[in-house]
């Protein structure tokens, strides 16, 4: 018993220090969350998108909002609407690529954009999607 103890104490030595790890850092008191939230609040909405759901998380080094929409407008409309009003804002166009799930083309794609130490996508699910959400914007902060 005693044996097995010790060869788990680097175990959880390890996840003791993974944790402090993670809560420590540059957004250990929420000030990059709260830029985000800033951020978020300048995104303006393609017209009719409805809300379908949002998640977002706050630690020491990383943070995120992101807001999923049912919309059905074809994706080059959506492409232009944002590239020319992210770009009105200050944020960079980084790069389009095309997302697969699972190996599957769906049709998904993804438009990068930067501004600063912030990072901001656009997510197209795809034509062959069903994943309860059409389009996905998303603000990161990774202080990794």
């Amino acid at each position: 018993m005693k044996s097995k103890m010790l060869r788990l104490l680097p175990v959880l030595l390890f996840f003791v220090l993974m944790c402090v790890y993670e809560r420590g850092g540059p957004n250990s008191n929420g000030e990059r969350f709260r830029e985000i939230e800033k951020l978020w609040a300048t995104i303006p909405p393609y017209p009719g998108m409805v809300d379908a759901d949002i998640s977002s998380n706050s630690a020491g080094r990383k943070a995120h909002i992101s807001k999923y929409y049912s919309l059905k407008a074809p994706y080059d409309e959506v492409k232009r609407f944002y590239i020319k009003r992210f770009t009105e804002e200050g944020w960079a166009f980084v790069k389009e690529r095309h997302l697969s799930d699972w190996g599957r083309n769906l049709g998904g794609r993804e438009l990068d954009f930067q501004k600063g130490e912030y990072e901001l996508g656009v997510t197209y699910a795809g034509e062959k999607a069903d994943k309860g959400w059409d389009y996905a914007i998303g603000i990161y902060w990774d202080g990794n």
